[in-house]
């Protein structure tokens, strides 16, 4: 069996600061990403920066410059235009989020009881997937050249999220569905294992907990969905995410799980990179931290997290159906391996600079 390696750019070793002020402000106004190409060759010349619905365009295609594409995926549009859905834009990448965003190394412990969580996994192609990260961060690889490295997108529904200073008063709170799509990140120094994510994308039900994650925080790039469910129906779980006209993701997807047995056979490359499924969801899954770009200064934002996940209560799932114009051109042709989490407490523990 091969084992991850790790892949580090000797050009973007170290700490690095980028300015993105300049940046940010533009690709906030400019809210919608570029039209999605099928391209996945990494010589491809950079797509064309059109405008499209953003329904059928929230994908990015990475250009040359990871970070540029990093603070236009971060751009935030609302799915509606009424007056209260640009207020609520304006606090969100306007002056309030300047101004607040300084709070968030002083956040109290968020938690929630989160629950029905089902995990769409891809090995794609290392190349496909690095302009989609921004230096410094760089890429965990598994496997020797062509390497592979792992997408995720998981959604479920929170129980009561809020501070878990409010003890039995938090359950009153409420419970919005949350997406969230992310790669994985090679093991830093003073961390033996693979243990942080990066999220390229984010999508809520609720207009509430987008505006707090985009003032209180840096590491999630929330996006109001315009229509988020995430329900079963005779053992078939149906995940719809529709962005409108606003610029989150978009998702289709039918996954049918069996609550009484554990994930078994491996697709490939899934299967040539982990002696069982039973390790692959371990590696999916054992994550403690988010590293992101701070959306003014550049530097690296780290948001450490809890979620603990016992493999062993992690029940098998089969894809029937995905569907995304946002992930088509970083999965197309490779196959989807699926599991299903019941329940999990899970905690935000703060954010600090890097």
């Amino acid at each position: 069996m091969q084992r991850g390696n790790e892949r580090a750019n000797p050009a973007v070793r170290g700490k690095m600061v980028v300015n993105l002020a300049n940046i940010h402000g533009g690709a906030e106004r400019l809210g919608r990403p570029r039209v999605p190409t099928n391209e996945s060759d990494d010589d491809a010349p950079p797509p064309s920066p059109s405008r499209a619905r953003a329904s059928a365009s929230a994908s990015l295609v990475p250009a040359r410059c990871g970070v540029v594409e990093h603070v236009r995926r971060r751009a935030l549009v609302w799915p509606d235009r009424g007056p209260s859905a640009r207020f609520a834009q304006w606090i969100a990448t306007g002056l309030p989020a300047r101004v607040l965003c300084h709070l968030a190394d002083h956040m109290p412990v968020l938690r929630s009881d989160v629950r029905d969580v089902v995990y769409l996994n891809w090995l794609v192609p290392s190349a496909r997937a690095r302009p989609y990260l921004p230096p410094p961060l760089t890429l965990h690889e598994l496997g020797d050249a062509p390497s592979w490295t792992a997408v995720t997108v998981l959604t479920y529904r929170h129980g009561g999220f809020g501070p878990a200073f409010l003890g039995p008063v938090r359950r009153l709170l409420p419970s919005p569905w949350q997406s969230n799509w992310r790669l994985y990140l090679a093991p830093e120094e003073g961390h033996p294992s693979q243990d942080a994510v990066y999220f390229l994308t984010n999508a809520l039900s609720s207009s509430l907990y987008v505006l707090g994650s985009r003032l209180f925080s840096d590491g999630l790039p929330a996006h109001r969905a315009a229509v988020l469910r995430h329900e079963s129906i005779d053992g078939v779980w149906t995940t719809t995410i529709d962005p409108g006209s606003g610029s989150g993701p978009d998702l289709s997807s039918e996954v049918r799980v069996d609550l009484t047995s554990p994930p078994g056979d491996l697709p490939e490359p899934f299967g040539e990179q982990f002696a069982s499924a039973h390790e692959a969801v371990a590696y999916l899954v054992s994550q403690s931290r988010a590293l992101n770009l701070h959306r003014w200064n550049g530097r690296v934002r780290e948001s450490r997290i809890h979620v603990p996940i016992d493999p062993a209560r992690v029940r098998a799932a089969e894809v029937l159906r995905v569907e995304s114009h946002w992930l088509s051109p970083l999965v197309e042709g490779c196959p989807c391996f699926a599991f299903y989490v019941p329940a999990l407490c899970f905690e935000a523990l703060g954010e600090t600079d890097r």
